[in-house]
């Protein structure tokens, strides 16, 4: 039983989705005849005595007109498109006024383009009140364009463009005060604000403070507070100029190089590469220290020399022992490993290798003298 209820459901959907589409059909050839008789000189009679749909006469195009304006885009009845689809339809009739005899021709030539959805269900009733009585539901072309507002552009355009302005959404912020004067303008005329004063108090509301601040304290050529087109004019130019001082600013600013990274300056004569010693390891071994060319003298033994020696010849595990080695019969300081890097301090490392590196400039530079 369900399947067939769906059945039934679906061919029920059909057949109204053919009826509409016979009836939006009919609609468009009446449209079609409706314009097609509006060329004809003279209107059609009805010998039956029964009204009948009249021609609608349309003046003639005068040849010297040259402008082609764009035709509005078909509409299908959606509000959010009503607006601009209006628009258009005022800005075609305001460039080639010529091309309509009277606003009953106005209005047929804008239901040509409601051909789908809630645009073509109006246009069909227009219509069928135009083959019933013989005219238009309209008696001008203002007429149309207010009942076309109720039907098809937003609804409360008035109060949700008030609420708008009495809040901070419509605010400039980061943008450029042209992008928000459009917007202002917009919000303005959908809330039907007409008094000056009010006008410029929401448009300094929204204005950057510091664009506000400077035309609110010239003391010369400031705009008045019910002048809303002058308030527009000092914000675009104090705008203007901002950009113009801070593309002179950043022209203006020198790329300072970036610092040296500091390094230690060598106090020698001679210039000393690092080098590497085989005898050992660079791993174990520190970057030696820049010195000057003198010969590093031997570090003096302490005076208390002998009681570091028999101190640290206890840590080595006894008496008599060699700190060094650990092995008996000799001191620290006679012991045949002190030139062994394996058993040197970290001292005598950088001591050794100093030195070294001393000796070897000197050779560089007395090899270079003999030359």
């Amino acid at each position: 039983m369900a399947e067939l209820e769906r059945l039934l459901a679906v061919e029920q959907e059909l057949t109204q989705q053919q009826t509409t589409l016979s009836t939006l059909k009919q609609t468009m050839k009446e449209v079609l005849d409706a314009v097609q008789s509006l060329a004809s000189p003279a209107a059609s009679q009805n010998t039956s005595g029964a009204p009948s749909a009249q021609p609608l006469p349309v003046a003639k195009s005068s040849s010297s007109t040259r402008l082609k304006p764009a035709t509005p885009t078909e509409f299908d009845g959606s509000r959010d498109k009503g607006r601009a689809f209006l628009n258009s339809c005022d800005l075609y009739i305001g460039l080639v006024p010529d091309q309509f005899a009277n606003d009953e021709a106005k209005i047929y030539w804008a239901l040509s383009f409601m051909k789908a959805g809630r645009a073509a269900l109006f246009a069909d009733r227009t219509i069928r009140t135009h083959s019933k009585t013989g005219s238009v539901p309209f008696a001008s072309w203002g007429d149309f364009r207010d009942t076309f507002v109720k039907e098809f552009c937003p609804k409360n355009e008035v109060q949700t463009a008030r609420m708008k302005l009495e809040g901070t959404r419509y605010h400039q912020g980061s943008r450029s005060v042209e992008a928000y004067l459009d917007e202002f303008r917009e919000l303005v005329d959908r809330a039907e604000y007409v008094e000056g004063g009010n006008v410029v108090l929401k448009f300094r509301h929204g204005l950057s403070a510091d664009i506000q601040r400077q035309i609110a304290i010239l003391t010369t050529g400031r705009p008045g507070d019910d002048d809303a087109e002058a308030w527009y004019a000092a914000a675009l130019s104090a705008d203007e100029n901002r950009v113009a001082n801070e593309a002179f600013q950043s022209s203006q600013r020198v790329v300072k190089p970036p610092a040296p990274t500091s390094t230690p300056k060598s106090t020698s004569v001679f210039p000393m590469p690092q080098r590497t010693f085989p005898f050992a390891p660079s791993s174990s071994v520190p970057k030696p220290a820049t010195t000057s060319a003198i010969p590093r003298p031997p570090a003096p033994v302490p005076k208390d020399s002998s009681a570091m020696e028999v101190d640290a010849t206890r840590a080595k595990g006894g008496a008599g022992n060699c700190y060094r080695c650990g092995k008996t019969g000799h001191m620290a300081r006679d012991c045949p490993d002190r030139f062994d890097v394996r058993h040197m301090t970290l001292e005598e490392l950088e001591g050794a290798l100093e030195d070294a590196l001393v000796k070897k400039d000197v050779e560089e530079v007395e090899e270079k003298e003999d030359f």
